[in-house]
């Protein structure tokens, strides 16, 4: 039986359209009606946006309790985003983009998801991602992960060598991830076939939550020449993946 529950969040702190179109995430649908079906750990969530909050429909009995979780709604971002207060450039990102939340995904599946991920654009990768899900009817496991043929119709050229190799090798550094320390597990993640230090630091910030973790790409390369050509202040550093998230965002949809 379908629950339905209410989260009560401003918009302003909570912005599922800006979190969509964000690049962290790659298993969100969006219908033509402007409700988001997210994929979380295999189960469906239906969620809708109003001014106030969150309203979501799943089958799950824990849904309030997951989606505060995955939303991360028990972090006061607002205090975060006050550290940008003297900055105009990052402050401009901020009012742009203040709804944006860094999401507590799964690791497996984000992993999955960044593997296929690089020298990709987003499109493409959400493509790549939904025909695995069809394919296995849901993410599969490390386990059904076993050969290259399994992933032929998937469209995703020499990043399904990158797939196998990590199923092979999760289940053995699974436990070690989940309660390493970000350095030790951006060590222990580029261990992994096709993982650098750009991939590695996506999945310590978007699945085990390492919120001093700041993924460089070509966006934020260009606009750490620009606007911060001797490092990122020591002040942003503890939450430094939150603050990239503004910082992309904002020249992602320019």
């Amino acid at each position: 039986m379908s629950n339905k529950i209410f989260i009560s969040i401003s918009k302003e702190y909570c912005d599922l359209q800006q979190i969509y179109d964000s690049g962290q995430c790659f298993t969100w649908d969006k219908t033509e009606e402007g409700q988001f079906c997210i994929r979380y750990k295999n189960t469906l969530y239906y969620v809708s946006q109003t001014e106030d909050g969150l309203s979501i429909i799943s089958d799950d009995e824990d849904t309030e309790q997951k989606m505060i979780y995955y939303f991360d709604l028990n972090t006061n971002y607002q205090e975060i985003q006050k550290l940008a207060d003297d900055d105009k450039y990052l402050k401009t990102c901020i009012e742009k983009s203040k709804g944006l939340r860094i999401l507590k995904q799964d690791l497996w599946e984000t992993m999955l998801c960044f593997l296929i991920s690089q020298n990709n654009n987003i499109p493409r990768i959400k493509k790549s991602v939904g025909k695995i899900i069809d394919l296995f009817d849901g993410f599969p496991s490390p386990e059904q992960l076993q050969t290259v043929e399994q992933l032929k119709e998937c469209g995703l050229g020499y990043r399904d060598k990158y797939l196998i190799a990590a199923a092979r090798q999760f289940p053995s550094v699974q436990n070690q991830l989940e309660t390493g320390s970000y350095e030790e597990n951006r060590k222990t993640l580029m261990t992994f076939l096709g993982i650098g230090p750009k991939v590695a630091d996506c999945i310590c910030l978007f699945a085990l939550h390492h919120i001093d973790a700041f993924p460089i790409d070509t966006h934020i390369k260009k606009i750490m020449a620009s606007e911060y050509p001797e490092g990122l202040p020591e002040k942003y550093k503890s939450y430094a993946g939150i603050l990239q998230q503004y910082m992309f965002y904002n020249d992602l949809r320019r």
